[in-house]
């Protein structure tokens, strides 16, 4: 039994609102799907939807009683950090924030998680810079290695990074399978790698209390059938996990302890 940020316990998704529809049915696959989902509403630039207009949606499905009871959040994703854009930033992250409380858009020392993907650059600043705020990254290996970034520095940032998954129609859905191939000389055990896949994800969304098996905790978890083929014989249920998963192999799965699977 283990408790894994999988599709069907913690996916922080990130959403494009391409244009008025889709940002209707969006969130409603999500909701209705009964998982625990943090939707992150995607602000770019897109010819038939103007910055306006995405403002407006977001607030609507803020404001709205769709969310309420429900295991999906409301979040936020944002790619617009660049010269010229400074005043949509600003009204991006006055979404998160209340005006009155916005400081010269200061957001990282924040009680709001800030979470970056790749760090595929990541400079030594930029981790101090991290560890001294709390934030995370998000690492995807699939993607990472498919678009050559690679990812040279990412073990140096372990202590605060989470696994992720990236574009669903491109990559695996889950994250399990992000971990297809092992190095010989790997810079991780099989217990960071889990973590990476579990506990901190939940961390790097403030959410102790996700992705973990205790007391108090969310009962987000996932039975896998050690009877399966590649699970067969296993001696570390941990190392199992890492080096022969796969989703076929997940027997139950439990969103805040109701059966979906």
């Amino acid at each position: 039994m283990g408790s894994l940020s999988s599709t069907a316990a913690i996916l922080l998704m990130m959403y494009k609102l391409v244009n008025r529809h889709d940002s209707d049915a969006s969130p409603n696959a999500y909701i209705d799907s009964g998982a625990r989902e943090f939707w992150c509403c995607t602000f770019h630039n897109v010819s038939n939807f103007p910055h306006a207009e995405q403002v407006t949606k977001f607030k609507n499905i803020a404001d709205s009683d769709r969310l309420d009871g429900k295991a999906t959040s409301l979040s936020i994703a944002y790619d617009g950090f660049y010269p010229g854009s400074a005043r949509q930033t600003e009204e991006v992250i006055s979404l998160a924030r209340s005006p009155e409380d916005l400081n010269d858009l200061r957001i990282l020392n924040t009680s709001i998680p800030a979470i970056f993907s790749h760090a595929s650059f990541l400079t030594p600043e930029g981790g101090e810079l991290l560890r001294s705020t709390n934030q995370y990254v998000s690492i995807t290996p699939e993607s990472e290695m498919h678009y050559g970034h690679d990812h040279l520095h990412s073990h140096l940032i372990q202590d605060q990074a989470a696994l992720g998954i990236d574009t669903h129609f491109t990559y695996s859905t889950d994250v399990i399978t992000q971990n297809w191939h092992a190095s010989s000389n790997s810079p991780m055990s099989v217990n960071q790698a889990f973590m990476l896949a579990t506990c901190n994800g939940g961390l790097a969304l403030r959410r102790p209390n996700l992705s973990v098996i205790a007391k108090g905790a969310k009962a987000d978890i996932v039975v896998w059938d050690g009877m399966s083929p590649g699970l067969l014989g296993w001696d570390d249920p941990v190392e199992a996990i890492i080096f022969h998963p796969h989703v076929d192999y997940i027997k139950h799965v439990l969103v805040d302890g109701t059966f979906v699977k």
